[in-house]
């Protein structure tokens, strides 16, 4: 080779070499599509866009139900799945993925992602971008870190640098005009979840329950304890007992758990005061209490009423005394009430709330930290209540502080079985259950009653009455007959 030819292709090639310099180092190309890593609000437009989380990079896929289905990405291609980001005139934007299905917050506090047309608010810190809900939608955009590494919108999401929490920091890459944009993830079907009948709740001892599922062909199983069996026919319920259920189906997702807790109606007896010639009080279940109701605060699931004796001594908790309903009433010797310190009486107020006092001690929820709460019968803390509407047939009510809260929502009385008492606990309202946080008021309804005097024997005859009843008080039924005169 000439020293003119050798010249012309170290000219070629330094000119290959100043292309490439000049390209972002931000950008990546894959066959026809451009990658832009996008780092400021000012950058940000209508478009095409990747989105990768800073800290376990995954990028979410498709609206699938609840969740939002999840691709491990380090370097954006054209396998990505592509999100439509549009920049609203105020700033915020709306998040569509490639099956052209827009997503939402679930709604409120509440955890989770739906379809529906929604402004996100798009914040930059440092290079990256988070997306979070506007108002009452406290929650932002971000990967479940689980094994499956899905997205929904979470209260507690965080930033970039916080293991604690669930990662919500996006890296952004702006996909070129010419890219060619992936076939859409085909988005698998979940099995619907079963359902029982009769439904859960109080049945008569001997019923039989039956599941069903609205997928055709699904298989349905159930568990008491241990593992799953096929449902192949009607389960008989004999005791008090809770039944799992799921439905599967090949080529399909399983479907969500249901749980369906059944009681057993006591069987028919006397009401409690007739039992014994003794003196009760006597408590009637009733929907909700009235202004200077006596009652008792029982929770269904432990069999216990809430006392104002603290177990522990150190005002941490409060005690429970066992007590039995019979056919919709407690019955309690009158002599062993003021020892058990179970009457509460309740005071309304105009703005709907509820006391719950025994003489100057009030029943009152007392904040440690953001997260943690006590219940005492020190009036010096929390003692305005809020009560859900009844919930079951149980007639069972959750009870709120009507101005505490902490970092997961609410504050609620529960019967903490883990201490055997009852406390105060902040949680939200999607995690609640009849089981913890369930509590029904029983009404003082009468007190000093005795056994009731046995009623008058009945005969169907007077030759029946006569017979050796001598001395006897008795009553005839129907109508006596004269025969020829006699």
């Amino acid at each position: 080779m000439n020293k003119r030819g050798l010249s012309r292709m170290l000219s070629v090639l330094l000119l290959v070499v100043m292309v490439i310099s000049m390209l972002p180092v931000s950008a990546y190309a894959e066959g026809t599509a451009t990658y832009t890593q996008i780092t400021s609000a000012e950058e940000l437009v209508t478009g095409k866009y990747v989105l990768v989380t800073a800290d376990t990079g995954y990028a979410p896929g498709v609206l699938d139900g609840t969740w939002v289905t999840a691709l491990p990405v380090t370097t954006p291609d054209a396998s990505s799945p592509v999100w439509t980001i549009t920049v609203n005139d105020d700033g915020t934007v709306s998040l569509t993925d490639s099956n052209g299905v827009s997503v939402a917050p679930k709604g409120g506090n509440s955890n989770g992602i739906t379809s529906g047309s929604y402004s996100w608010t798009a914040t930059f810190t440092g290079s990256t971008v988070s997306f979070g809900g506007q108002g009452d939608d406290t929650v932002t955009l971000a990967s479940n870190k689980g094994s499956e590494n899905k997205f929904r919108a979470y209260k507690n999401a965080t930033v970039s640098g916080n293991p604690g929490g669930y990662p919500s920091a996006f890296v952004l890459y702006k996909v070129g005009e010419s890219a060619v944009e992936p076939t859409p993830t085909p988005v698998v079907e979940t099995v619907a979840t079963p359902t029982a009948s009769p439904a859960a709740g109080e049945v008569e001892k001997g019923t039989q329950v039956s599941f069903a599922c609205a997928t055709e062909g699904a298989t349905v199983y159930y568990k008491t304890t241990g593992d799953y069996q096929a449902y192949t026919a009607p389960v008989t319920v004999d005791a008090d007992t809770t039944f799992t259920v799921k439905a599967t189906k090949d080529g399909m997702n399983d479907s969500a758990e249901a749980t369906f807790a059944y009681t057993v109606k006591p069987e028919a007896a006397e009401k409690p005061w007739k039992d014994v010639d003794a003196k009760y009080s006597i408590y009637e279940l009733v929907d909700a209490p009235q202004n200077g109701d006596v009652v008792l605060l029982y929770n269904p699931n432990s069999g216990n009423a809430l006392t104002s004796i603290d177990p522990n001594g150190n005002a941490r908790n409060l005690s429970g005394d066992a007590e039995t309903p019979t056919n919709g009433y407690i019955a309690i010797d009158v002599a062993q009430v003021a020892d058990k310190a179970v009457e509460w009486t309740v005071s309304t107020d105009t703005d709907g709330t509820f006391s719950f006092a025994q003489g100057e001690k009030k029943l009152a929820a007392t904040k440690n930290t953001e997260t943690s709460f006590y219940l005492s019968s020190d009036a010096s803390g929390s003692s305005k209540w809020v009560l859900s509407d009844s919930v079951t047939a149980n007639k069972t009510h959750y009870i709120a502080s009507s101005d505490l809260t902490g970092t997961y929502g609410n504050v609620y009385m529960e019967w903490f079985s883990g201490v055997s008492a009852f406390t105060a606990y902040c949680t939200s309202t999607d995690r609640l259950n009849e089981n913890a946080f369930g509590f029904a008021f029983y009404k003082l309804v009468r007190q000093g009653v005795k056994e009731d005097v046995p009623p008058e024997s009945e005969y169907d005859t007077i030759a029946e009455a006569l017979a050796g009843a001598e001395g006897t008080s008795f009553t005839v039924k129907g109508v006596v007959t004269l025969v020829d005169g006699k």
